[in-house]
Formats: structure tokens, C-alpha cells, sequence
């Protein structure tokens, strides 16, 4: 698997991942059975931990590196997440579960707004 594609199928596993956290937050944790919402949280994790291990196989080109140390972060803060939440969940702890899902939803949309601030001409310091 090329650099490439290990970012796409992250951005492919990624997408659907936060797509149903979110939605298991906003309903309550009452839009699947709690036996789905294991296997859902355990399936990410066993994803993000593929690609990990993916990787670590990938031959990269000298000016690629900086784009593969961007990938590894993504892949090490979405595997942390999926850690974190399959654990929070099997305690029975919705509360950690949902504030975690929050944090990680705010912490993005603060990156997106800096990263079009940035765009637009606006320092930002």
C-alpha cells in the first residue's frame, strides 16, 4: 500500500467512524443495540490499528516524508480516540464516552477554522 492509498482508506475509515460516533452522541446511544455499538467501536480500532501497521511497511520517497509524519499523527490521534472510546464504553461510562467524542469534535473544528483563517490571509498568532 502506497502513501496514497494508506491516506485514502484512513480518510474512507475516518469519515465513518465520526460519522457514527457523533450520531451514537447525539441519539443518546440509543440509534443501535449496545452488541452493534461494540462491534462498530471494536471494528474502527482494529482498522486504524491495520493501517498503522500498514504504515510502518510503506517506502517513502524523501519529499513524502512530511506528508507521511502528517498521516502518522492522524493515524496515531484516530487509533488513541478508538482506544479511548471502545474502553469508556465497555466501563459503562457514557459521560467519558461523550465528552471525549465532544473534545475530539471541537479540537477539529478548531484546526478547520484556523487552517481557513490562514487561507484567507488572517494571522492568526
Amino acid at each position: 500500500m502506497g502513501l496514497v492509498e494508506l491516506y485514502q482508506s484512513y480518510s474512507e475509515i475516518n469519515r465513518d467512524y465520526m460519522t457514527f460516533i457523533e450520531e451514537t452522541v447525539n441519539t443518546d446511544f440509543k440509534n443501535n443495540q449496545p452488541e452493534e455499538i461494540l462491534q462498530l467501536l471494536t471494528q474502527a480500532k482494529k482498522g486504524f490499528e491495520e493501517l498503522m501497521a500498514a504504515s510502518n511497511e510503506i517506502e517513502l520517497r524523501e519529499a513524502d516524508e512530511t506528508n507521511f509524519k502528517d498521516l502518522k499523527y492522524l493515524l496515531v490521534d484516530a487509533l488513541f480516540l478508538a482506544i479511548d472510546l471502545l474502553d469508556f464504553y465497555k466501563a459503562g461510562e457514557e459521560g467519558r464516552f461523550k465528552m471525549r467524542v465532544l473534545n475530539h469534535l471541537n479540537k477539529k473544528r478548531r484546526a478547520e477554522m484556523f487552517n481557513e483563517a490562514n487561507q484567507m490571509g488572517c494571522p492568526i498568532k
